[in-house]
């Protein structure tokens, strides 16, 4: 009987390791299942793995705090990239995928009214379309107040599928959600995803990843595009990378105004693949409009077949930008489920070189801390990450910017 106990404990223990954080970001990619909480070891979310050799040494131009704080743990199944905005109240929000409820995936979010150091127990459903997927969501404050919600909306119908990105609106400060508008939308193979907003001058602006075949003339390619909002329309799209030029998969765009007022985007890319699968590259813009400048590598994965993926970008107080990303460069086996945040920060405004990488969370190797992003708060920049380990959930982290 002993034995039968010990093999069963195993056992378990064996699927909480291979269990991952994946997301459905398109219909290529297989869902995976997430550990469940009660599986889950070191609940402080304090850091205890050792250092690498030589990582003490090593510049990294950030001092990440010891303990993670919880954002947001799911009731049951998973939960998947989060996205914070920090409301003109100061009032942080942070919305993320979930399918906690059952059926399909939804948006929601929380908020944090001392820092980040807390989070609201209750989470509010930003999106309400039980018959698409809805995930990648991103926040933007108008003028009047206003909070747009950008995500993407997808599903197969029949033998087609359909995607969209669409916008939801609050009038409230983020306690209660209606639809918006439809920034585009694509039918047949491939679809669009990971909206992002920001403004350009008065206007507001969204790039998204497109890898239809209305766009590309295969699935090994994807453009990066925006469009501007009109005042009661949007804009016919504008292509900021094109995947059937770069020959490259071209995805996950995320783009900031830097201190001189040009812009900079920073993409997940397939150009060296099967070297690398996916690399981190960046390209810059004058204006936000004109985005024909040449895109460049700036983090490249150690070992042949490893990938660096799900980039974000984020201005820092002192001008210098941060960029992190997904990485299985350490891990044993490859993929998003096996993959860790990084982040890496400028040495200078204009985002010319980078320090080596920073490790914000302590995520053992068969583990992942994927689909994550950054935000700027005072002296601190804040990392946030889905991730299966200690549990399932949202951990945000804190790190002193040197």
């Amino acid at each position: 009987m002993l034995k039968k106990v010990v093999f069963f404990i195993f056992i378990i223990g064996i699927l909480a390791m291979i269990s991952g954080c994946n997301i459905d970001e398109n219909p290529k990619r297989e869902k995976q299942e997430v550990q469940e909480p009660e599986k889950a070891g070191n609940p402080a979310g304090k850091d205890t793995e050792p250092k690498a050799e030589g990582e003490e040494e090593m510049d990294t131009g950030i001092q990440w705090d010891q303990e993670a704080i919880t954002v947001y743990q799911p009731k049951k199944g998973g939960v998947w990239y989060p996205r914070m905005y920090q409301l003109k109240s100061r009032t942080i929000l942070c919305g993320f995928d979930t399918n906690e409820d059952g059926g399909r995936a939804v948006v929601k979010c929380v908020a944090s009214k001392d820092g980040g150091l807390t989070w609201s127990s209750d989470a509010v459903q930003v999106t309400d379309l039980p018959e698409y997927d809805c995930a990648n969501t991103n926040f933007i404050e108008l003028e009047n107040g206003d909070i747009w919600a950008a995500y993407r909306a997808n599903e197969w119908e029949g033998e087609e599928y359909y995607s969209s990105i669409r916008v939801n609106v609050s009038r409230d400060g983020g306690r209660t959600w209606g639809p918006h508008s439809i920034v585009t939308e694509e039918k047949g193979t491939g679809g669009v995803y990971e909206p992002h907003f920001g403004y350009l001058g008065e206007k507001i602006a969204v790039f998204y990843a497109n890898d239809s075949l209305n766009a590309v003339s295969d699935n090994r390619q994807q453009n990066i595009e925006f469009k501007l909002w009109e005042g009661n329309t949007w804009s016919e799209k504008i292509i900021a990378s094109d995947g059937t030029k770069t020959f490259s998969r071209d995805g996950m765009p995320v783009w900031c105004r830097l201190e001189d007022d040009s812009f900079c985007l920073v993409i997940e890319s397939t150009s060296l693949a099967p070297s690398a699968e996916f690399i981190i590259q960046m390209k810059n813009s004058p204006d936000g409009l004109d985005w024909s400048e040449k895109l460049k590598n700036i983090y490249i994965p150690k070992g042949r077949g490893k990938k660096a993926g799900a980039p974000y970008i984020e201005r820092l107080k002192d001008g210098r930008v941060a960029v992190s990303f997904q990485t299985d460069e350490d891990a044993t086996e490859n993929g998003d489920a096996r993959s860790k945040m990084k982040v890496i920060l400028s040495t200078d405004a204009s985002a010319s070189e980078f320090l080596p990488a920073s490790v914000p969370f302590n995520t053992p190797d068969g583990y992942c801390s994927n689909w994550n992003a950054l935000l700027s708060y005072e002296e601190y920049l804040f990392a946030v990450t889905s991730t299966n380990y200690p549990t399932t959930g949202i951990l945000m982290k804190r790190g002193l910017v040197k």
